[in-house]
């Protein structure tokens, strides 16, 4: 192999390495962002919740605290449902 092909596949193989941990590094910081959105979201959700039954307690109930929650999570379309499934093979 000549000088010129070798410089090319190691170029090649370093423009490779490069691109691959940049999208990792970049994957996970999205994931981080993610995750910190929808803690804050639900956070908001549980002070709902919260302040429902320190304030507002009716004679309807659950079904009071259902309605609110149901207009709280379709005015708010940030909320995104994650569904997170773990298989322990321990």
């Amino acid at each position: 192999m000549t000088v010129r092909i070798r410089l090319m596949i190691v170029a090649i193989i370093g423009l490779a390495i490069t691109m691959a941990l940049w999208g990792w590094i970049q994957l996970r910081m999205l994931d981080e962002i993610l995750t910190e959105q929808q803690v804050k979201r639900l956070d908001g959700v549980a002070e709902t919740i919260s302040t429902y039954y320190q304030y507002f307690p009716t004679r309807r109930g659950l079904s009071a605290l259902d309605t609110a929650l149901k207009e709280h999570l379709q005015i708010d379309s940030r909320l995104a449902r994650i569904d997170i499934f773990s298989v322990n093979l321990i």
